[in-house]
């Protein structure tokens, strides 16, 4: 392509709009190429520009109009470049937004999971308690039953004392068993 475009420069006819061409080239070689060929093709392209202008036009003058495509041509190109990086720049952050908000779906889920297991073991904690406070006071309540049984049978006379001692146990577990259970009521 270069070569064509450098045979364009031949015929006069098209000489003020062939240098343009080669900033069309020059946005191929951008796309294309690394950095260091798109400079290394950039500079042949300049110093093509310089050489045919300035047998056409004279040195001042050619070599005048060559710079202005240069300057020209790097600001297109330089733009075309940025765009470029903008929009993969935006393209990226769209990926990462969209694996940021699966992340918090995620890790909303495992919140609740997390909830859910607290809840679990703090139930699981006071049913245990319950078991332990209240079960050793029925137990207690059981056998001061027994014994007074025994008591009634054998000392009829001392067996109201014993059956208040029953109340009193009684009692003590229907409270301690009712003061767990509120504490199992939501707030």
């Amino acid at each position: 392509q270069m070569a064509l475009v450098q045979i364009l420069g031949v015929f006069r006819d098209y000489i003020d709009a062939w240098a343009i061409l080669y900033i069309v080239l020059g946005f191929q070689v951008a796309l294309r190429c690394s950095r260091r060929g798109a400079l290394l093709w950039g500079g042949l392209f300049i110093a093509s520009a310089l050489v045919t202008l300035s047998v056409e036009f004279g040195p001042i003058s050619g070599v005048g109009r060559a710079l202005a495509y240069a300057v020209i041509g790097i600001f297109i190109i330089s733009y075309d470049i940025q765009v470029s990086q903008h929009e993969d720049a935006l393209a990226e952050s769209q990926v990462l937004l969209t694996e940021l908000q699966e992340a918090h779906e995620k890790l909303q889920v495992y919140a609740a999971q997390a909830d859910q297991l607290a809840a679990a073991q703090e139930r699981n904690r006071m049913l245990q308690e319950l078991h332990d406070a209240v079960g050793q006071k029925v137990f207690a309540i059981q056998l001061a039953a027994e014994t007074t049984r025994l008591i009634l049978e054998k000392d009829p006379g001392r067996s109201a004392a014993q059956i208040e001692a029953l109340q009193e146990q009684t009692q003590s577990a229907l409270s301690q068993m009712r003061q767990l259970i509120g504490q199992w009521r939501p707030g």
